[in-house]
């Protein structure tokens, strides 16, 4: 291979190559004597530039060749030679010269390509090793491959060595022997787990001062065409270590010795700093080299990061600390093909999407957990700090996040951020913001609809679940929900996605959330009082309806019809389980108590727009009213159900008030009028005009000029309904 540039073909292609054999053999490296020897060998295998494959069949077929014919004998060897460790330690000795090499603004310019041309194959042949034998090996097993070293180190001139030799001699005696075959390792992978090997928890060994170097690479390599793969590389090697709770199902990430070492031990000290660089960079977004695209598609296909192949499946696993199931999930079970990207969006998110996955794999994997002796995360705290000066400005964030919603990072990053444990000022900034930056809140919101509108015909459990909760947190501020009922519609029109009915120049952006939410509690309806989790979409769709309610103005008349016409489709069921409840006594009643609990959560949210709202602010609200009175006044819904009742009568009141305007005003004549009004005293319901005699432009009309004449008074006072994200105590359940 020499000093040329090479490719991943020469390494793996059917030609064997004696470098790697030389690496993946049971002759350890320290055996040569000659230091000079040694160097030659590491230049000479690290020296090509590295181009990782981007798509799922290179990926595929690389992990495929390189595992038969050299990770299998290394995985055999490695516990005799100990050449994985020297590659580790090769990695902290180019990392301890990055400053001289690499930082210097006078550095020689090929020495920084070469130096960081042997950094990026390093840390890559690092990487596939640790995940084949984290893939294949318990934790312990793991471990013990990546700190033994043979005592033929101590034959070389080098301090540093020996003294991570001592150290790994001293733990000898409580670890078991390093040279047995792995298999006898794999005994009880739980109890390995539950107590993770002596050799991490030591200060100074190779595998701290080979995370300590990770992190420092994350933060201290530029963004540019040379150091692009070498920085990559070290966030996905993050992430491969991070990746053992998803394959051996640990409990705990108290008892994960990568997680001691990031969070409790030496390198926890990075967190603030860490979080810092990783949130910038994903604000950033910096385009990939072309050459690490070149091999993707213009088009859309089964492309997609292989290096976040590696890791998506942590978003089971940080999505609130569940989703992966029991212990051995693979990654291939897990890993979603739904936003596989092109070479152009490769290109421009490849380090913007891995950086924010690292982020929030820090931030939540050991944060989730209901053990009692879970670490706690100085990571997780960085982030929910989210200080404007060391993550750079809120506006950026933000534009960030809404230029990569729906995608499911964005989605958690998002759902941190307006967590109540999470940051007030940036809460406070996106309450201003959105309400003076309509573009900003659309940006935020349609893709969180999106998802909802699509959750019966795409489900996507996770997806949904974050987006559904995502809304609702938005909807907790009045200032936000305000903002969306005057916002219009980007570019005047109803997104591509809503497909039943165009909402035209006169929808807005609160208009369309009523719409996506009232349309899933109708196609949901169906699951509530079953049990199993089914009835927290609909549940959390009506709360949020609720928090917009008093801010509600200007509303579609497609929207007041979506919400009006669920009380119409609750009543016929409860009619129906009503009378199945005569013939089968021994039905559960959790479904009827379940129906009336919504129809009153629909009438809370009708009271709160009336009552809070000024009525000529929502003409079509008034005029759907009238127009489907006889449905909403169902006297078998509202008959034994005093609270019902008393929510009702408010809408009674405004459609008896305006009932009589339009009579006054149809040809009717007086005596059609005297008679609504007299219907109107007595608190029942009045027939309107034969539909021949008006026309909807008149009546509108009508109700606009008779919304003087009302008085706000007249209506009773509830309670503002308000409902605020309280996380749940079994989530899985939605699952």
């Amino acid at each position: 291979m020499g000093s040329n540039v090479s490719t991943l073909s020469e390494l793996t292609g059917p030609v064997r190559n004696p470098l790697l054999e030389r690496f993946c053999s049971a002759e350890p490296l320290a055996a040569v004597a000659d230091l000079d020897e040694t160097e030659a060998f590491w230049t000479n295998l690290l020296s090509h530039q590295l181009c990782p494959p981007v798509t799922s069949r290179a990926s595929r077929d690389f992990d495929e060749s390189l595992a038969l014919p050299y990770l299998a004998h290394l995985a055999v060897n490695n516990r005799t030679s100990g050449n994985l460790n020297a590659l580790l330690r090769r990695i902290i000795k180019l990392t301890d010269e990055l400053d001289d090499a690499v930082l210097q603004p006078l550095a020689d310019r090929q020495r920084r390509s070469r130096h960081l041309s042997q950094l990026g194959a390093a840390l890559f042949m690092a990487r596939c090793c640790i995940k084949y034998l984290l893939e294949s090996e318990n934790e312990r097993s793991l471990l013990e491959h990546m700190e033994f070293c043979p005592v033929e180190y101590d034959n070389q001139d080098n301090d540093d060595n020996a003294s991570v030799i001592e150290k790994k001699s001293s733990s000898s005696d409580s670890s078991p022997d390093v040279s047995q075959n792995s298999s006898d390792n794999e005994d009880n992978a739980e109890s390995s787990s539950a107590a993770p090997s002596s050799v991490a928890a030591d200060s100074g060994t190779t595998i701290e001062d080979y995370v300590e170097s990770l992190i420092k690479l994350v933060i201290l390599l530029p963004v540019d065409e040379e150091a692009f793969p070498a920085l990559l590389e070290a966030i996905n090697s993050l992430l491969v270590l991070l990746s053992l709770r998803m394959y051996h199902g640990c409990k705990s990430s108290a008892q994960l010795a990568f997680y001691q070492i990031l969070c409790a031990g030496r390198c926890a000290p990075y967190a603030r700093r860490l979080t810092a660089t990783l949130v910038q960079r994903f604000v950033a977004a910096p385009p990939a080299p072309d050459r690490l695209v070149a091999s993707a598609p213009q088009a859309p296909s089964q492309v997609y990061n292989a290096a976040a192949s590696l890791a998506t499946g942590l978003w089971y696993m940080v999505t609130l600390g569940y989703g992966s199931g029991s212990g051995g999930t693979s990654a291939a079970s897990t890993v979603s093909k739904t936003d596989e990207p092109t070479r152009a969006e490769l290109k421009r998110n490849l380090l913007s999407r891995q950086s924010l996955l690292l982020c929030l794999a820090l931030a939540l994997s050991p944060g989730y957990s209901s053990n009692e002796d879970e670490l706690d995360t100085p990571y997780r705290d960085a982030l929910l700090e989210c200080d404007a000066k060391l993550l750079g400005n809120y506006a950026g964030l933000l534009g960030a996040i809404a230029t990569n919603l729906p995608q499911d990072e964005a989605l958690l990053l998002l759902y941190l951020l307006l967590h109540p444990a999470g940051s007030h000022a940036l809460r406070n900034h996106l309450a201003s913001a959105g309400a003076n930056n309509p573009q900003l809140l659309a940006s935020l919101t349609l893709p969180l609809l999106q998802c909802i509108h699509s959750a019966n015909t795409e489900p996507q459990s996770h997806r949904l679940y974050m987006a559904m909760i995502n809304l609702l947190m938005l909807t907790e501020q009045p200032d936000l929900c305000r903002a969306m009922h005057t916002a219009p519609l980007p570019g005047g029109a109803s997104p591509a996605w809503l497909t039943e009915r165009q909402l035209g120049p006169q929808g807005t952006l609160g208009s369309l959330l009523v719409v996506v939410l009232a349309r899933c509690v109708q196609l949901n309806l169906h699951k509530l009082g079953r049990g199993g989790g089914g009835g927290y979409l609909p549940s959390n769709c009506m709360a949020a309806l609720a928090n917009q309610s008093t801010q509600a103005r200007s509303l579609h008349p497609y929207a007041c019809q979506k919400l009006l016409g669920l009380l119409t489709l609750i009543a016929t069921r409860i009619e129906k389980l009503e009378q199945q409840k005569s013939t089968t006594p021994q039905q559960s009643p959790d479904e009827l108590a379940a129906l009336e609990a919504a129809s009153r959560s629909i009438l809370e949210v009708v009271n709160g727009t009336l009552s809070r709202v000024s009525l000529a602010a929502n003409p079509h609200l008034v005029y759907t009213m009238l127009h489907q009175r006889a449905a909403l006044f169902n006297k078998r819904l509202l008959q034994n159900r005093t609270e019902l009742a008393e929510l009702a009568a408010n809408l009674l009141t405004v459609s008896q008030h305006f009932a009589a305007a339009v009579a006054r005003d149809s040809a009717a004549g007086s005596a059609a009028a005297q008679q609504q009004q007299q219907a109107a005293d007595g608190g029942e319901l009045a027939a309107l005009p034969p539909p021949s005699q008006l026309s909807e432009a008149r009546i509108m009309q009508v109700i606009s000029s008779s919304c003087a004449s009302f008085k706000r008074e007249r209506l009773r006072q509830f309670p503002e309904p308000r409902f605020k994200y309280v996380e749940e105590a079994k989530p899985d359940d939605f699952f």
